[in-house]
Protein backbone atom coordinates (compact mmCIF):
# COMPACT_ATOMS: atom_id res chain seq x y z
CA UNK A 1 0.00 0.00 0.00
CA UNK A 2 2.87 2.57 1.00
CA UNK A 3 4.40 1.85 -2.51
CA UNK A 4 1.71 2.64 -4.13
CA UNK A 5 0.24 5.48 -1.95
CA UNK A 6 3.53 7.69 -1.88
CA UNK A 7 4.19 8.46 -6.21
CA UNK A 8 0.68 9.59 -5.67
CA UNK A 9 0.76 11.67 -2.82
CA UNK A 10 4.17 13.07 -4.16
CA UNK A 11 2.49 13.80 -7.66
CA UNK A 12 -0.44 15.45 -5.68
CA UNK A 13 2.17 17.55 -4.10
CA UNK A 14 3.79 18.58 -6.69
CA UNK A 15 1.16 19.40 -8.93
CA UNK A 16 -0.11 21.51 -6.00
CA UNK A 17 3.19 23.17 -5.46
CA UNK A 18 3.42 23.89 -9.55
CA UNK A 19 -0.09 25.21 -9.25
CA UNK A 20 1.24 27.71 -6.37
CA UNK A 21 4.51 28.74 -8.13
CA UNK A 22 2.23 29.50 -11.05
CA UNK A 23 -0.17 31.48 -9.11
CA UNK A 24 2.84 33.42 -7.53
CA UNK A 25 4.78 34.45 -11.25
CA UNK A 26 1.21 35.77 -12.18
CA UNK A 27 1.12 37.88 -8.99
CA UNK A 28 4.42 39.44 -9.42
CA UNK A 29 3.70 41.72 -12.43
CA UNK A 30 3.69 45.35 -11.02
CA UNK A 31 3.61 49.19 -12.13
CA UNK A 32 3.50 50.32 -15.98
CA UNK A 33 3.93 48.89 -19.20
CA UNK A 34 4.85 49.81 -22.81
CA UNK A 35 1.63 49.98 -23.97
CA UNK A 36 -0.12 53.13 -24.40
CA UNK A 37 -2.01 55.36 -26.77
CA UNK A 38 -2.76 59.34 -26.62
CA UNK A 39 -5.85 60.41 -27.98
CA UNK A 40 -7.25 63.63 -30.31
CA UNK A 41 -8.00 64.97 -26.86
CA UNK A 42 -4.98 64.35 -25.28
CA UNK A 43 -6.03 61.26 -22.97
CA UNK A 44 -3.11 59.25 -22.26
CA UNK A 45 -4.76 55.44 -22.02
CA UNK A 46 -2.29 52.96 -20.86
CA UNK A 47 -1.64 49.62 -18.78
CA UNK A 48 -0.47 48.61 -15.68
CA UNK A 49 0.05 45.90 -13.22
CA UNK A 50 -1.36 46.39 -10.16
CA UNK A 51 -0.54 42.72 -7.69
CA UNK A 52 -0.59 41.29 -10.78
CA UNK A 53 -3.54 42.06 -12.17
CA UNK A 54 -3.74 44.03 -16.02
CA UNK A 55 -5.22 47.38 -15.41
CA UNK A 56 -6.06 50.40 -18.50
CA UNK A 57 -5.91 53.33 -17.45
CA UNK A 58 -6.98 56.59 -18.89
CA UNK A 59 -4.83 59.61 -17.45
CA UNK A 60 -5.61 63.32 -18.35
CA UNK A 61 -2.57 65.31 -18.21
CA UNK A 62 -4.27 68.83 -17.70
CA UNK A 63 -6.04 68.07 -14.27
CA UNK A 64 -4.05 64.95 -13.29
CA UNK A 65 -6.96 62.83 -13.11
CA UNK A 66 -6.47 59.29 -13.65
CA UNK A 67 -9.52 56.94 -14.14
CA UNK A 68 -9.74 52.81 -14.16
CA UNK A 69 -11.22 51.46 -16.58
CA UNK A 70 -11.27 48.01 -16.66
CA UNK A 71 -9.04 45.45 -14.58
CA UNK A 72 -9.24 41.71 -15.21
CA UNK A 73 -7.45 38.31 -13.96
CA UNK A 74 -3.80 37.90 -13.53
CA UNK A 75 -3.63 34.72 -16.14
CA UNK A 76 -4.09 36.97 -18.84
CA UNK A 77 -3.13 40.32 -20.35
CA UNK A 78 -4.00 43.99 -21.91
CA UNK A 79 -1.70 45.22 -24.69
CA UNK A 80 -1.79 47.85 -27.28
CA UNK A 81 -5.01 50.28 -27.00
CA UNK A 82 -6.09 52.45 -29.75
CA UNK A 83 -7.93 55.25 -29.81
CA UNK A 84 -10.45 56.28 -32.26
CA UNK A 85 -9.79 59.14 -34.42
CA UNK A 86 -12.88 61.20 -32.93
CA UNK A 87 -10.87 60.28 -29.13
CA UNK A 88 -14.56 58.59 -28.08
CA UNK A 89 -13.78 54.42 -28.94
CA UNK A 90 -10.66 52.46 -27.10
CA UNK A 91 -9.99 49.04 -28.24
CA UNK A 92 -7.41 47.07 -27.16
CA UNK A 93 -6.44 43.08 -26.76
CA UNK A 94 -6.92 40.60 -24.00
CA UNK A 95 -4.44 37.70 -24.12
CA UNK A 96 -3.53 34.66 -22.62
CA UNK A 97 -0.37 34.83 -20.60
CA UNK A 98 0.30 30.90 -22.16
CA UNK A 99 -0.70 31.30 -25.00
CA UNK A 100 1.95 27.92 -25.47
CA UNK A 101 -0.69 25.92 -23.61
CA UNK A 102 -3.77 27.89 -23.18
CA UNK A 103 -3.87 30.10 -26.83
CA UNK A 104 -6.77 32.81 -26.56
CA UNK A 105 -7.50 36.68 -27.91
CA UNK A 106 -9.86 38.65 -27.39
CA UNK A 107 -10.27 42.38 -29.47
CA UNK A 108 -12.69 44.48 -27.49
CA UNK A 109 -13.73 48.48 -27.62
CA UNK A 110 -14.71 50.73 -24.83
CA UNK A 111 -16.91 53.81 -25.81
CA UNK A 112 -15.39 56.17 -23.53
CA UNK A 113 -18.69 58.29 -23.09
CA UNK A 114 -21.11 55.57 -21.82
CA UNK A 115 -18.13 53.37 -20.23
CA UNK A 116 -19.97 50.46 -22.57
CA UNK A 117 -17.69 47.77 -23.35
CA UNK A 118 -18.12 44.63 -25.65
CA UNK A 119 -16.38 42.02 -27.38
CA UNK A 120 -15.65 42.60 -31.27
CA UNK A 121 -14.66 38.92 -31.33
CA UNK A 122 -12.02 36.65 -29.95
CA UNK A 123 -10.27 33.56 -31.16
CA UNK A 124 -7.34 31.17 -30.31
CA UNK A 125 -4.97 33.02 -32.98
CA UNK A 126 -2.83 35.55 -31.73
CA UNK A 127 -4.18 39.24 -32.29
CA UNK A 128 -0.45 41.42 -31.11
CA UNK A 129 -1.85 45.10 -32.42
CA UNK A 130 -4.64 46.78 -33.33
CA UNK A 131 -5.27 50.20 -34.96
CA UNK A 132 -8.41 51.86 -35.97
CA UNK A 133 -8.94 53.13 -39.63
CA UNK A 134 -9.48 57.45 -40.16
CA UNK A 135 -12.85 57.42 -40.60
CA UNK A 136 -13.77 54.52 -37.56
CA UNK A 137 -15.84 51.83 -39.99
CA UNK A 138 -12.72 49.53 -39.28
CA UNK A 139 -10.38 48.22 -37.16
CA UNK A 140 -6.79 47.19 -38.53
CA UNK A 141 -5.10 44.03 -36.88
CA UNK A 142 -1.92 42.31 -36.68
CA UNK A 143 -2.40 38.45 -36.34
CA UNK A 144 0.45 35.59 -35.76
CA UNK A 145 -0.81 31.83 -37.26
CA UNK A 146 1.69 30.37 -34.98
CA UNK A 147 3.08 30.40 -32.07
CA UNK A 148 6.42 28.63 -31.55
CA UNK A 149 10.36 28.69 -31.62
CA UNK A 150 12.08 29.06 -34.87
CA UNK A 151 15.41 28.35 -33.33
CA UNK A 152 16.14 26.04 -30.11
CA UNK A 153 17.87 28.78 -28.25
CA UNK A 154 15.25 31.33 -28.43
CA UNK A 155 11.79 31.18 -26.65
CA UNK A 156 8.19 31.05 -28.55
CA UNK A 157 7.21 33.24 -30.12
CA UNK A 158 4.10 34.70 -32.30
CA UNK A 159 4.90 33.82 -36.28
CA UNK A 160 3.31 33.69 -39.66
CA UNK A 161 1.98 37.47 -39.39
CA UNK A 162 -0.74 39.48 -41.59
CA UNK A 163 -2.78 42.26 -41.38
CA UNK A 164 -6.92 41.54 -40.90
CA UNK A 165 -9.63 43.98 -41.19
CA UNK A 166 -12.37 44.11 -39.11
CA UNK A 167 -15.81 45.73 -40.18
CA UNK A 168 -17.91 47.72 -37.49
CA UNK A 169 -20.74 47.33 -40.08
CA UNK A 170 -20.72 43.92 -41.11
CA UNK A 171 -18.77 42.65 -38.08
CA UNK A 172 -17.01 40.77 -40.20
CA UNK A 173 -13.23 39.78 -40.72
CA UNK A 174 -11.49 40.00 -43.88
CA UNK A 175 -7.78 38.83 -44.36
CA UNK A 176 -5.71 41.49 -46.20
CA UNK A 177 -2.56 40.17 -46.54
CA UNK A 178 -0.57 36.95 -47.77
CA UNK A 179 2.96 37.48 -46.08
CA UNK A 180 3.20 34.51 -43.35
CA UNK A 181 5.95 37.20 -41.77
CA UNK A 182 8.38 35.93 -38.97
CA UNK A 183 7.56 39.21 -37.11
CA UNK A 184 6.05 42.56 -38.09
CA UNK A 185 4.94 45.13 -35.76
CA UNK A 186 4.17 48.86 -35.44
CA UNK A 187 0.73 48.74 -37.41
CA UNK A 188 0.08 52.42 -38.90
CA UNK A 189 -3.09 53.60 -41.34
CA UNK A 190 -2.06 56.57 -43.12
CA UNK A 191 -3.27 59.81 -42.86
CA UNK A 192 -5.88 59.86 -45.94
CA UNK A 193 -6.56 55.57 -44.90
CA UNK A 194 -5.03 54.61 -48.23
CA UNK A 195 -2.78 52.75 -47.19
CA UNK A 196 -0.91 50.64 -44.32
CA UNK A 197 2.47 50.33 -42.79
CA UNK A 198 4.06 48.28 -40.73
CA UNK A 199 7.81 47.12 -39.28
CA UNK A 200 9.21 43.45 -40.49
CA UNK A 201 12.57 42.06 -41.98
CA UNK A 202 13.40 42.86 -44.74
CA UNK A 203 13.97 39.27 -46.58
CA UNK A 204 13.08 39.90 -50.56
CA UNK A 205 16.69 39.44 -51.10
CA UNK A 206 17.69 36.71 -48.67
CA UNK A 207 18.30 33.52 -50.18
CA UNK A 208 20.92 31.72 -47.61
CA UNK A 209 21.61 31.46 -44.18
CA UNK A 210 24.08 34.19 -44.14
CA UNK A 211 21.65 36.70 -46.72
CA UNK A 212 19.13 35.68 -43.19
CA UNK A 213 21.54 36.87 -41.02
CA UNK A 214 22.13 40.27 -42.49
CA UNK A 215 18.79 41.38 -43.37
CA UNK A 216 17.79 44.55 -42.34
CA UNK A 217 14.08 45.84 -40.36
CA UNK A 218 12.51 48.07 -42.28
CA UNK A 219 9.04 49.74 -42.65
CA UNK A 220 6.55 48.57 -45.34
CA UNK A 221 3.64 50.17 -46.81
CA UNK A 222 1.00 48.19 -48.13
CA UNK A 223 -2.23 50.40 -50.58
CA UNK A 224 -5.46 49.04 -49.50
CA UNK A 225 -6.82 48.94 -52.86
CA UNK A 226 -4.28 46.41 -53.65
CA UNK A 227 -3.13 44.68 -50.19
CA UNK A 228 -1.60 41.77 -51.96
CA UNK A 229 1.25 43.58 -53.06
CA UNK A 230 3.87 45.33 -49.90
CA UNK A 231 7.01 46.94 -50.55
CA UNK A 232 9.94 48.74 -48.67
CA UNK A 233 8.87 52.18 -48.36
CA UNK A 234 11.86 53.01 -45.72
CA UNK A 235 15.57 54.02 -47.45
CA UNK A 236 16.38 50.32 -48.52
CA UNK A 237 20.39 51.11 -48.88
CA UNK A 238 19.82 52.40 -44.97
CA UNK A 239 22.40 50.10 -43.02
CA UNK A 240 20.39 50.83 -39.29
CA UNK A 241 17.90 48.79 -38.44
CA UNK A 242 14.71 50.36 -38.05
CA UNK A 243 12.20 49.32 -35.38
CA UNK A 244 8.96 50.66 -33.47
CA UNK A 245 8.05 54.06 -35.60
CA UNK A 246 5.05 56.38 -36.15
CA UNK A 247 4.28 59.30 -38.59
CA UNK A 248 4.03 63.07 -38.19
CA UNK A 249 0.18 64.28 -39.13
CA UNK A 250 1.37 65.80 -41.92
CA UNK A 251 2.73 63.11 -43.39
CA UNK A 252 6.13 64.71 -43.94
CA UNK A 253 8.80 63.05 -41.81
CA UNK A 254 8.50 59.52 -39.11
CA UNK A 255 10.10 59.05 -36.16
CA UNK A 256 11.67 55.65 -35.72
CA UNK A 257 13.88 53.77 -33.20
CA UNK A 258 17.01 52.91 -33.73
CA UNK A 259 20.37 51.44 -31.91
CA UNK A 260 22.75 54.56 -31.66
CA UNK A 261 25.72 52.49 -30.82
CA UNK A 262 25.71 49.65 -33.32
CA UNK A 263 29.49 48.96 -33.61
CA UNK A 264 30.83 49.62 -29.93
CA UNK A 265 30.49 46.59 -28.71
CA UNK A 266 28.83 47.42 -25.37
CA UNK A 267 25.68 47.25 -24.54
CA UNK A 268 22.88 48.32 -27.26
CA UNK A 269 21.52 52.03 -26.89
CA UNK A 270 18.27 52.41 -28.37
CA UNK A 271 17.40 56.29 -29.57
CA UNK A 272 14.53 57.57 -31.18
CA UNK A 273 15.17 59.90 -34.62
CA UNK A 274 13.53 62.13 -36.94
CA UNK A 275 13.50 61.27 -40.43
CA UNK A 276 12.34 63.56 -43.28
CA UNK A 277 10.87 62.33 -46.35
CA UNK A 278 11.55 65.46 -48.74
CA UNK A 279 15.32 66.25 -47.82
CA UNK A 280 15.92 62.59 -46.65
CA UNK A 281 17.78 63.81 -43.22
CA UNK A 282 17.94 62.33 -39.89
CA UNK A 283 17.88 63.71 -36.57
CA UNK A 284 18.53 62.42 -33.25
CA UNK A 285 15.87 63.31 -31.15
CA UNK A 286 17.22 61.46 -27.94
CA UNK A 287 20.27 61.10 -26.12
CA UNK A 288 19.14 58.91 -22.93
CA UNK A 289 21.58 56.13 -23.57
CA UNK A 290 19.13 53.54 -22.11
CA UNK A 291 15.52 51.73 -24.06
CA UNK A 292 13.55 54.39 -25.54
CA UNK A 293 10.82 53.07 -27.67
CA UNK A 294 7.12 52.86 -28.85
CA UNK A 295 7.13 57.04 -30.45
CA UNK A 296 3.42 58.54 -30.46
CA UNK A 297 3.06 61.73 -31.69
CA UNK A 298 0.06 64.47 -31.16
CA UNK A 299 -2.48 65.09 -33.32
CA UNK A 300 -1.48 68.65 -33.64
CA UNK A 301 2.68 67.01 -34.53
CA UNK A 302 3.78 69.84 -31.91
CA UNK A 303 4.54 66.32 -28.91
CA UNK A 304 6.41 63.43 -28.73
CA UNK A 305 5.47 61.06 -26.31
CA UNK A 306 7.44 57.80 -25.75
CA UNK A 307 8.65 55.17 -23.35
CA UNK A 308 11.66 54.43 -21.69
CA UNK A 309 13.15 51.06 -20.13
CA UNK A 310 15.79 52.23 -17.54
CA UNK A 311 16.15 48.52 -16.56
CA UNK A 312 17.37 47.65 -20.13
CA UNK A 313 20.42 45.32 -20.24
CA UNK A 314 20.87 45.36 -16.48
CA UNK A 315 18.30 42.54 -15.99
CA UNK A 316 15.82 41.08 -16.77
CA UNK A 317 13.15 43.13 -14.37
CA UNK A 318 11.81 46.44 -16.89
CA UNK A 319 11.07 49.46 -15.83
CA UNK A 320 8.83 51.73 -17.27
CA UNK A 321 8.87 55.45 -17.75
CA UNK A 322 6.71 57.57 -19.97
CA UNK A 323 8.11 60.98 -21.42
CA UNK A 324 7.03 63.51 -23.57
CA UNK A 325 9.03 66.26 -26.37
CA UNK A 326 8.21 69.21 -27.65
CA UNK A 327 9.22 68.47 -31.00
CA UNK A 328 10.43 72.14 -31.20
CA UNK A 329 12.59 72.50 -28.12
CA UNK A 330 13.82 68.75 -28.44
CA UNK A 331 13.28 68.20 -24.57
CA UNK A 332 12.55 65.42 -23.08
CA UNK A 333 10.29 65.99 -19.63
CA UNK A 334 9.06 62.24 -17.47
CA UNK A 335 5.22 62.33 -17.32
CA UNK A 336 4.70 60.84 -13.94
CA UNK A 337 1.96 58.09 -14.16
CA UNK A 338 -0.05 56.90 -10.96
CA UNK A 339 0.99 53.35 -11.40
CA UNK A 340 4.20 53.82 -13.12
CA UNK A 341 7.55 51.89 -10.89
Amino acid sequence: MLVLILPVVLLISLLSAGLLLAKEDNEKDEGLTNYYDVSVNKGIAYVSYHQGKPVLNLFNEETNKNQKIIEIENDKRIVDPSFSADGKLLAFVVQSKDMENNPFSSVQVIDLETNKERELFSNQDLVTEVEFGRKDTSLFFLGAGTFTNYSPITGKRPHDFDIFEYSFETEGIEKLTDTKKYSMTSLVVSGDSTALYFQSDDDSEAKSAEEIFQMKQRIFSVSLDHPEQYSVFSDVEKETDIFDFAFTPDGKNFIYQAIANPDTGDTFQYELYLYSLESQEEKQLTYLESYASHPVISFDGQTLYFMVDSNFGKDNQEKWHFYKMDLKKRKADEIKLPFSN
